[in-house]
């Protein structure tokens, strides 16, 4: 593991963060105090060395203080990750301001709650293979997550592991278009008709159950 922080790569980053991130976190309850942690840029680092390079809450304080971040226990790191997570999603959402495209038609979001899901791997430390999987769902609007599930591996990912209600849209990747996998969802009252899915979602093949 290196233990040189790469100050270039991160200011390179920070160019890229919505005006006025650093005082979101002190409004936002983030840093309410600077006894372990100085800043919110230290703060941010610290987090994205957990959550995007994928290293431990243990390894990231030994790494953090090791490379002179700041010294700070897993413990208190997961109290810090807790209360960031208005922060962290009003910087997700700042930047999502930000992108280009096409912005959907208003008729699109006023009607259907547009939910995306996926699945992912989980490893535990010294394992030869998959462990656990994780399946996803988070709402456009606000990039929050409404629900996940922890399954084994044999668990595929499928539009069943999710609760839908009418006027859900629900959208997913090439691992969720296989017609059984979009027929029968969880639904509190109604079968899917009422809801919508959208899988595969590539310029070659769109497949859409209404």
């Amino acid at each position: 593991m290196s233990t040189t922080p790469d100050k270039e790569h991160w200011r390179i980053l920070v160019r890229f963060l919505p005006k006025g991130w650093e005082q979101k976190a002190y409004d936002l309850g983030a840093l309410a105090r600077r006894r372990k942690i100085d800043s919110a840029e230290t703060l941010l680092r610290l987090l994205l060395i957990h959550l995007a390079d994928g290293k431990s809450l243990r390894t990231t304080a030994a790494y953090a203080k090791e490379v002179g971040l700041c010294d700070i226990n897993d413990v208190a790191l997961l109290h810090r990750l807790q209360v960031s997570e208005r922060w962290l999603c009003c910087i997700a959402m700042e930047l999502q301001k930000g992108l280009q495209g096409t912005p959907l038609p208003d008729h699109l979001v006023k009607k259907y709650r547009i939910r995306f899901v996926d699945g992912t791997s989980i490893s535990e430390t010294g394992s030869a293979g998959t462990d656990w999987r994780i399946h996803y769902c988070f709402k456009l609007v606000n990039f929050i997550c409404d629900s996940f599930i922890i399954t084994t591996p044999e668990i595929g990912e499928s539009f069943e592991r999710y609760f839908v209600e009418q006027g859900d849209l629900m959208v997913g990747d090439r691992g969720y278009c296989k017609r059984e996998r979009t027929c029968s969802p969880t639904t509190q009252t109604t079968p899917l008709p009422f809801a919508s899915i959208i899988s595969q979602i590539t310029p070659q093949t769109t497949h859409c159950s209404p």
